[in-house]
């Protein structure tokens, strides 16, 4: 953002020499978004866009024309050539008139740095530190993405054993059907055996024996493939427990992501408090140094007298009933800027009420000169032109003296 005031005073960026040009006249906005806006700061003859007369705010167009008092003024040479390079109106340098000096206590002297500086940068500070915590919640986000990943990769590699592992209940069911056929074997073998003994025949022993060999060799192989089931049993309990710790850490891992997703989002909304605090704060400032400059100025004209009025009206105390002029400039260092804005819009109305007690004193002095002799007329205008509306009102009774001694001459002869 990019604020850029016009205007007679010199504490304004840009210094227009036109008597119709009030003080603080403009101010143009140049926001994030390259987007312009012209802001009246209730300038006495007016501000004008493309010919006609605008007050507050109003949008601007590139192509817009906007004149002032006799002036034209090209602002788009002071936003355009910049306009890629966003501006924190905290950096735009403010001047400082030598009134604006005497007030604050601060030099002139464009080395020195001003505590408004300093607050500017540790305002910029803290925005920079939000943007990191932004970026380091981005790369964690990331690294955790990652991790999901790699789960994922290992629960599949859990799916093609679980696969091997149907594999082997298979095997499991051609077990079962060797083992049946073993069951038959020994009760083949068992029959064979009454036999040869009910006939006692050679043979039959032969082939009893030979059965009951085959029996005992299916039932090692029955045993064998009995071990390797109650592995395959084991396995499949093993997957399950797997499958059930893969789910846990899958949901552990939802859950991480939301909690880092609105922590995410409340450090997104931390960092747009603090940066539309240090804007408002930057606003703030620059009113502050405005109304500083503005009340110098009247100040240095103001006599002890009008302080003094100035204070009686607000209701600042003065123990010593000494330099009014100084109890008025502490409470107004002391004050935020509404406070500001209320003592110089009093000083304001004690110097417009100056102004026309001066031209009434002044039609009053005009009238009575008349009836004063010429020699004398020269002295009582150079009197009356160097006196405070006190001296001009003593001056004017004077003269309403010397009517009436006159008079009085005029009647006794």
């Amino acid at each position: 953002m990019k604020i850029i005031t016009f205007g007679r005073h010199t504490n304004n960026e840009i210094v227009i020499n036109d008597p119709k040009v009030s003080r603080i006249h403009l101010q143009i906005i140049q926001d994030d978004n390259n987007n312009f806006t012209l802001v009246d700061l209730n300038s006495v003859n007016g501000t004008f866009v493309n010919g006609q007369r605008v007050t507050g705010e109003v949008a601007l167009n590139p192509n817009d024309t906007v004149r002032i008092g006799n002036t034209a003024i090209v602002w788009q040479d002071y936003f355009l050539q910049q306009a890629d390079t966003p501006v924190n109106p905290v950096e735009t340098p403010v001047k400082l008139s030598k009134a604006s000096a005497y007030l604050s206590g601060t030099p002139a002297n464009p080395a020195d740095k001003p505590k408004l500086y300093r607050k500017t940068w540790f305002i910029a500070a803290a925005i920079i530190v939000a943007l990191l915590l932004i970026g380091g919640g981005a790369a964690f986000y990331f690294v955790d993405k990652a991790n999901n990943e790699r789960i994922e990769a290992e629960a599949k590699r859990k799916a093609e054993e679980a696969h091997a592992l149907a594999d082997e209940k298979r095997q499991e069911a051609e077990l079962r059907k060797v083992e049946k056929t073993a069951i038959d074997a020994r009760i083949a073998a068992e029959e064979a055996a009454k036999k040869a003994a009910q006939t006692q025949s050679k043979k039959d022993k032969e082939k009893a024996r030979e059965l009951q060999a085959n029996y005992e060799s299916k039932q090692k192989e029955v045993a064998a493939k009995a071990t390797e089931l109650s592995n395959a049993n084991q396995k499949v309990k093993n997957l399950e427990n797997d499958k059930k710790n893969l789910e846990s850490q899958n949901e552990n891992l939802q859950r991480s992501v939301k909690e880092q997703e609105e922590a995410q989002e409340l450090l997104k909304k931390e960092a747009l408090e603090k940066e539309q605090r240090a804007q408002q704060e930057a606003k703030n400032a620059k009113k502050s140094v405005d109304l500083t400059a503005e009340f110098s100025e009247k100040l240095l004209e103001f006599s002890e007298k009008d302080c003094k009025k100035v204070c009686t009206s607000l209701a600042f105390q003065n123990p010593t009933g000494k330099d009014y002029k100084k109890t008025l400039l502490q409470h107004f260092n002391k004050a935020d800027n509404t406070g500001k804005g209320k003592i110089l819009k009093a000083v304001t109305a004690e110097t417009n009420a100056a102004k026309n007690k001066a031209k009434e004193l002044e039609k009053t002095f005009d009238a009575k000169i008349k009836s004063v002799s010429d020699p004398q007329k020269k002295s009582f205008k150079q009197r009356f032109d160097d006196a405070d509306n006190e001296g001009k009102q003593s001056i004017i009774d004077e003269i309403a003296t010397i009517q009436t001694q006159h008079d009085t001459i005029k009647q006794k002869k």
